[in-house]
């Protein structure tokens, strides 16, 4: 009997403290009297693999991947609906370039040195590009180099914007090419880092 005493009345000590303590919560609002809020995006990274084609065939035989940059991990399609941002095409769907109201530009820029740290103001001085791919320039206007053979280069601190007018912009950036298949037919594989860029 005295343990169920003492039992009782522990346990109606500890409510008691419980509640007591609830009691003194601050629950006022958060206030930021005209101050911005700075949030860094959420960076996701995820594997794309391409379509298989010959390689000695047109480059569009490769055909199209349009990517939804919404959704984790990013959603891929061959087929073309509202809810896509960007598509993957020619060769080796290696291309990027902005779908429904999204356009694409891109910089190249050694001192961010962390992708999460991306704001629109680095992309403020770039021009809007048709696509994104292989490099043909000094400097890069590419996210990779090719050599033939089989020599693909990725071009660092390389950074890709896809922008909308009306919807959330996303940064890309890829960090990782290869490829699988056979000399007739390969299709590529990518690691891309991406994220809303606010």
């Amino acid at each position: 009997m005295k343990a169920i005493l003492k039992t009782a009345v522990l346990l109606v000590t500890t409510g008691a403290f419980v509640v007591s303590c609830s009691k003194d919560q601050n629950t006022e609002k958060l206030s930021l009297n005209n101050d911005v809020a700075i949030v860094n995006p959420v960076t996701t990274t995820d594997t794309i693999y391409g379509n298989y084609a010959n390689p000695a065939g047109p480059a569009s035989g490769y055909g199209v991947l349009y990517l939804n940059l919404t959704t984790v991990p990013v959603s891929v399609s061959s087929t073309l609906d509202s809810s896509h941002d960007v598509k993957l095409y020619l060769t080796n769907n290696s291309f990027v370039a902005g779908v429904n109201d999204y356009r694409v530009k891109y910089i190249r820029n050694t001192s961010i040195t962390n992708f999460s740290s991306l704001i629109p103001a680095n992309f403020a001085t770039a021009s809007f590009v048709d696509s994104i791919g292989r490099s043909t320039t000094t400097p890069p206007n590419g996210w990779y180099t090719y050599t033939p053979p089989n020599n693909l280069t990725l071009v660092t601190s390389f950074y890709i914007l896809a922008s909308s007018p009306t919807k959330q912009d996303y940064a890309i950036k890829f960090t990782f090419s290869g490829g699988d298949g056979t000399a007739t037919s390969n299709r590529g594989k990518y690691i891309i880092q991406y994220g809303p860029i606010n």
